[in-house]
């Protein structure tokens, strides 16, 4: 028997992509959108079952912050729709401004190539266990964009930036911010230049996978803006994206791998967060964190979620949806096994027992 159980989707549906997007607002999942207001636009219904988000590599896991976008492609791929992730071996090495008061840190080249091989390993092993959890066959692809820029020259380079307009790319929020608050140093050239490299990986997807949908965080209007406008004006191709929230603590402080410094960062690989960590982390959660974060990392059907967030607010304080969220996301990332492990580990420790209840 599969765990989770998904709402049957219908064979006569003209677009799985509209039927996912709509899902994700349901799940309260679409912060923003570009063009604002896709999910109600006929061109929308139009594009192909094929989306994608990226990955920088910029550690050597993907942590608890990237599960909302990790659990959102998924999810996609069980609506049927093509899902990727590209893993930004390019990108990482130039650096994201989003987000960011200074610089970013430079990252060595043997660094950024070691962290890539870990995230690619990281979601081979999610999609995996999502195959097994829901006995479904999923259409997940993973690259690198190194593989598209480490040939390229300078001439190229900036041969294909000829279609960017300075104009619109100085107006992103975070180029601006960067500017007015920090006039002395600004923002450098390579970061300012991030949104050209992100705009030509969708490109590159447009014309070797027919993908014009994008998935990023909240922080990524910007770029989504920007790439749009690219392949509209390169390939003549109208695209579309969601931006999904930001995951953040109970004091509204994101969670990501900037928690590291503080000794509490959750990651998604083992050997830095064991299952126990991991299964401890949700099973602890505040009764509203729980209910808030169910519907954004499950795969069950939001049908099936409210039933269970129904239950949940009517028994608050035996960790109903705690434990769900626990149980689910320990096996979506360490598999049956990790589950089992976190699972006799938290008997051994909270209840003195040494053998896994099965009921």
């Amino acid at each position: 028997m599969s765990l989770i159980s998904l709402r049957k989707l219908s064979t006569a549906s003209t677009s799985h992509l509209a039927t996912f997007c709509h899902d994700l607002e349901s799940r309260g999942l679409v912060e923003n959108s570009y063009p604002s207001g896709i999910l109600k636009d006929d061109h929308f219904k139009q594009l192909p079952n094929v989306l994608y988000a990226g990955f920088d590599p910029t550690a050597e896991s993907l942590h608890v912050g990237n599960l909302v976008v990790v659990a959102s492609l998924l999810r996609a791929a069980l609506h049927r729709c093509h899902s990727i992730a590209i893993i930004g071996g390019a990108t990482a090495l130039i650096g994201d401004p989003s987000g960011k008061q200074d610089d970013r840190a430079e990252l060595a080249r043997n660094v950024v190539e070691h962290n890539a091989s870990r995230l690619m390993l990281d979601l081979r092993r999610f999609t995996s266990n999502v195959a097994e959890m829901t006995s479904r066959d999923l259409k997940l692809d993973i690259f690198n964009n190194i593989d598209w820029y480490e040939n390229m020259t300078m001439i190229d380079f900036l041969r294909l930036s000829r279609k960017f307009r300075v104009g619109p790319m100085l107006r992103l929020g975070h180029i601006k911010n960067r500017m007015k608050d920090n006039s002395d140093s600004g923002v450098n050239f390579t970061e300012f230049s991030y949104q050209i490299l992100q705009s030509y990986d969708w490109k590159v997807l447009a014309e070797r996978h027919d993908c014009l949908f994008q998935l990023g965080g909240s922080d990524q209007l910007g770029h989504l803006d920007i790439g749009y406008h690219y392949i509209k004006n390169t390939i003549g191709k109208r695209t579309a994206g969601i931006c999904l929230p930001l995951i953040t603590d109970a004091f509204g402080n994101k969670i990501g791998k900037s928690s590291a410094a503080k000794g509490d960062a959750v990651w998604l690989n083992p050997e830095l967060t064991s299952p126990y960590a991991l299964y401890q982390y949700f099973r602890q959660l505040h009764d509203d964190s729980a209910e808030k974060l169910l519907p954004y990392f499950s795969l069950r059907s939001i049908e099936e979620i409210r039933t269970l967030i129904s239950d949940h607010n009517k028994n608050l304080g035996k960790w109903v949806a705690q434990t769900v969220l626990a149980d689910e996301v320990t096996e979506m990332v360490h598999g049956k096994s990790g589950l089992l492990l976190a699972k006799q580990c938290s008997n051994v420790l909270f209840n003195g027992k040494n053998l896994l209840s099965t009921t």
